[in-house]
């Protein structure tokens, strides 16, 4: 190669890179371009969701607020005091789910917010049906108060553990009677423990009776226990039903075969008619049934020591025995009792083992026969007419 006479190189680099930092700048605009249109894409819906979500909240804050007026509203006649406990309890139950939806909504939930709803949303079940059973009691209590002089005569007041005891008595009844109606010394109030709601009864010497809003219902609705007939008069209607018509006549499905009789009674009748032999196995079922149905009267009214006596004394049962028994010792004095009125009462004859009924069809008197002796005396024959008679042989 010739120094003198260099090759001459066209070097375009200078070029090359100018158009390369243009190029880069170009696409450097492009891709700056690109990204504020996605900035503005993602700003307007960013708007468009904040103005779904705000129309949400609001709908959400509308029906907060008409839930809670409505609620208030059907407490009014609580009085004052509870429908202002129950009512604050409930707005503040709407106002933390309120807050957890808005949360929702706006994408800053967490897992235990939808737990969180559910449990409040179960709370505000529960004080609307405690305020719906304190609105019920307010208005049946006035019509117990007016009739209180039957109380421990036909109606009696149910004996249930005491929350402060523990002892079972009628304290708790008494105490919810006379608060709910506003008795003079009683009181009716509310109150929220540990997130809880008590509806609460105060008696005339201040005890206070707290009893959780899930028990209310149960309670107020079972405060009295009324004696609506006699037990051994019961049993006896209760067998009847087992073993007969409407019309009083034997159940034909009890009857297992008919035979005809013809017997003379001890009272000079003479009886002419068919007897029914029944079947023992659906008789004896029709007994123990009624026997278990007296059961259950009694089970009925372990509320109240003094009714439960009253029909015990029905039935001919000492109470002091049946109290001292154990209760398979009580079920064998009821079934014992129980027994013997069916067998007075059903019109069943037992004979050796088997029951039966006669169907008298016809009688009559039996004749009396002449059962007069005669005497052992002998009497001489008359005398003949050649013959003097002397009374000597």
């Amino acid at each position: 190669m010739s120094y003198r006479n260099p090759q001459i190189i066209n070097d375009q680099s200078g070029m090359i890179m100018a158009e390369g930092i243009a190029g880069f700048a170009g696409s450097i605009a492009k891709s700056i371009d690109a990204r504020g249109k996605k900035l503005q894409a993602a700003k307007e819906k960013k708007e468009k969701e904040d103005a779904v979500i705000s129309k949400q909240v609001t709908v959400l804050a509308n029906q907060k607020i008409e839930g809670d007026s409505s609620f208030v509203a059907g407490l009014t006649d609580l009085g004052e005091s509870i429908a202002s406990t129950l009512g604050t309890y409930y707005e503040g139950l709407t106002t933390a789910n309120f807050d957890l939806k808005t949360f929702d909504l706006e994408g800053k939930s967490n897992p235990q917010s939808a737990k969180q709803i559910s449990a409040n949303l179960i709370k505000m079940e529960q004080a609307k049906a405690l305020g719906i059973d304190m609105i019920a009691t307010t208005q049946e209590l006035p019509d117990l108060i007016d009739n209180y002089e039957a109380v421990n005569k036909t109606i009696f007041l149910k004996e249930m553990p005491d929350p402060n005891t523990g002892e079972v008595n009628t304290n708790l009844a008494k105490a919810i009677i006379w608060g709910f109606s506003g008795e003079k010394g009683y009181k009716a109030s509310m109150e929220e423990i540990d997130g809880e709601l008590y509806a609460v009864a105060v008696d005339k010497d201040g005890t206070k009776y707290s009893i959780p809003s899930r028990d209310f219902k149960n309670i107020t609705e079972n405060l009295t226990l009324e004696k609506k007939n006699n037990a051994a008069e019961a049993q006896i209607q209760f067998t009847s039903n087992e073993l007969r018509d409407g019309k009083g006549n034997l159940n034909q499905s009890l009857i297992n075969e008919k035979i005809p009789y013809n017997r003379p009674g001890s009272d000079g009748i003479q009886r002419i008619g068919t007897r029914n032999l029944l079947n023992l196995t659906t008789v004896e079922t029709a007994k123990k049934n009624a026997a278990m149905d007296t059961q259950a009267l009694l089970t009925s009214v372990k509320g109240n020591t003094q009714l439960r006596n009253l029909y015990l004394a029905d039935l001919n049962i000492d109470s002091a025995d049946y109290e001292d028994a154990d209760e398979k010792g009580r079920v064998a004095m009821v079934v014992k009792r129980s027994n013997e009125l069916f067998d007075k009462s059903s019109g069943l004859i037992l004979e050796d083992g088997n029951y039966y009924v006669d169907i008298e069809e016809k009688s009559y008197k039996i004749k009396e026969t002449n059962t007069t002796s005669s005497s052992t005396k002998q009497t001489p024959p008359p005398p003949r007419d050649t013959d003097t008679y002397t009374g000597q042989n």
